[in-house]
């Protein structure tokens, strides 16, 4: 790796070939916003100052002066973040993983959007983001990206703990059935917060029963790796899941948000379904008591 051509200063010697070559994507389509990944941490803006201004021989206003440490400082910021989400996604990155085939557009459109982002726990949330783009190259939009970065850390947070009620079928889907139910208090949620995620465009809820069909008798969803089998109802062929629907920005964001399971609404999920008519059981056919 030539001295110079890459994002990164520092010694790769640790990482996966994988994370050299996001690395080095990275690199190549961030271009000189991100050039060198390591910055010698010494460097005071007001040095950057005097070496443009010694290059150029431009006699400068102190105002001027002030706006370019403003721009210097900005972009020592800037990079800094950029670096810190960069390595938390090699992390993450599975060891078949393609980086050169992200578009040099949505790395560029991506860090457009995260680049001001400084707190840990939300550079974690893009880090995932930016490896899940590596792992499976076109599954997060820019629409999503954008959905994303309107997000501070409290909703992001609002988001994460509505997701202990999303589950996996054909798609990713959340089970709510009503608001008196206490599904959601059950995870932290108070049920208004449904409509702060419907403004920001996470979810989208409805007036009457969600639903999917069931082809065939049975169908198998997963809650957090655990699967459960639903037979349907002998007069309708289909499996209501509530009123309240993942937005494809939601049902991209769902699997890198940090979301954790819950044993409470579990149980007090497939009681429900049970009371509802459905027959829910284990896929060994141990039944699922209420």
């Amino acid at each position: 790796m030539a001295e110079g051509g890459s994002l990164i200063n520092l010694d790769l010697s640790g990482l996966s070939e994988v994370g050299k070559a996001l690395i080095e994507r990275v690199s190549d389509g961030v271009g000189g916003i991100a050039k060198p990944w390591q910055m010698k941490r010494s460097a005071k803006a007001k040095a950057a100052v005097d070496i443009i201004a010694a290059e150029t021989s431009v006699k400068i206003s102190e105002i001027e002066q002030r706006g370019l440490e403003r721009v210097a400082r900005e972009a020592g910021r800037h990079q800094n973040n950029i670096e810190s989400i960069t390595m938390k996604a090699v992390s993450s990155l599975e060891p078949d993983a393609r980086p050169e085939k992200i578009d040099d557009d949505w790395i560029s459109y991506f860090f457009d959007r995260c680049r001001n982002v400084s707190d840990d726990e939300m550079q974690s949330l893009w880090g995932r983001i930016l490896s899940g783009e590596v792992n499976n190259a076109g599954s997060f939009s820019r629409k999503s990206i954008d959905a994303v970065s309107t997000l501070d850390k409290r909703q992001a947070m609002l988001f994460s703990k509505f997701c202990q009620v999303v589950w996996k079928g054909k798609y990713l889907f959340p089970i709510i059935f009503d608001e008196n139910s206490g599904y959601l208090s059950r995870v932290g949620v108070p049920f208004v917060a449904i409509a702060e995620l419907e403004e920001l465009g996470f979810v989208r809820t409805g007036s009457t029963d969600i639903y999917f069909e069931i082809e065939g008798q049975k169908t198998i969803v997963t809650y957090f790796g655990q699967s459960v089998e639903v037979e349907k109802k002998p007069e309708i062929g289909r499996f209501d899941t509530g009123r309240v629907i993942l937005t494809e920005a939601g049902k991209q964001l769902a699997p890198y948000c940090g979301a954790e399971a819950s044993n409470d609404y579990l149980e007090d999920t497939l009681c429900e379904l049970r009371s509802r008519g459905y027959q829910v059981s284990l896929p060994a056919g141990k039944s699922v008591d209420s």
